[in-house]
């Protein structure tokens, strides 16, 4: 069953969590509900939690002897959630406690084409919801820049292909190399010329990328450039791909 036809309600221990309803999440605990419990579409109940944003049921399961690296769902893990949504001081909350930068989705999802934050590492979900501040805070906890998997291959193509120069430029600084390939577009250059990113294309050039790469679902980044009108790019390209022949 596809996430996107699987429809079905929250469980509801897992519901209380999602909605931050402390008060319920306690008695459920009181109950002798499992903490670790997992669902294939929420992941875990510390994920759900997570996403209601409610800091104090948060700690109340990691508190608990909730697992903060449970891997499945939606967004792979906990600190998937948050980075993808941005909540930098969850994201610290998370670290905190031993979440795992690196950890990335093995579940249900893994392998999925599209879709927003199903699947990759942690740091290639923070760059697809374009929150360069939790970016930065994972490289600063050890996240492998180079990192593969997911739609986007790694952190450096999603962030190119959401335009997000400030992350770029960190992923860059961080040792993101350039010519990396897999995901949907094949390698970040693609990624930012396909949808008319003159400016990161650029950037990526003068990082080193190959104007001539054969890869991704235009087949390279003069013909994503081409294919979806973007004649200033086209030119930018061409004068790299005549000087990288040479």
């Amino acid at each position: 069953m596809d996430y996107n036809t699987d429809l079905r309600p929250p469980p509801p221990f897992f519901d209380a969590a999602l909605s931050g309803d402390i008060a319920s999440v306690k008695r459920h605990l009181a109950a002798g509900a499992n903490i670790n419990t997992k669902d294939d579409r929420y992941g875990s109940v510390l994920q759900c939690a997570v996403k209601s944003g409610d800091e104090a049921t948060v700690r109340l399961l990691l508190n608990s002897g909730a697992d903060v690296n449970a891997n499945g769902g939606h967004h792979a893990s906990a600190l998937g959630a948050v980075a993808y949504s941005g909540n930098i001081n969850m994201v610290k909350l998370l670290l905190d406690h031993g979440a795992d930068v690196n950890v990335g989705s093995t579940g249900r999802y893994a392998g999925m084409a599209f879709g927003s934050g199903y699947r990759g590492q942690v740091l290639q979900l923070a760059a697809e919801g374009r929150k360069t501040d939790v970016v930065k805070l994972l490289l600063q906890h050890g996240a492998d820049v180079n990192a593969t998997g997911g739609m986007y291959g790694t952190a450096l193509q999603a962030a190119a292909h959401y335009g997000n120069e400030e992350s770029v430029r960190a992923l860059l600084d961080a040792g993101a190399k350039v010519n990396i390939q897999g995901g949907y577009h094949g390698d970040a250059l693609q990624a930012a010329a396909r949808y008319g990113r003159a400016n990161l294309v650029h950037i990526l050039l003068d990082a080193g990328a190959d104007p001539t790469a054969q890869c991704g679902v235009c087949g390279s980044a003069l013909k994503g450039a081409r294919e979806r009108g973007h004649p200033d790019v086209v030119k930018i390209l061409e004068a790299a791909i005549a000087k990288w022949q040479k």
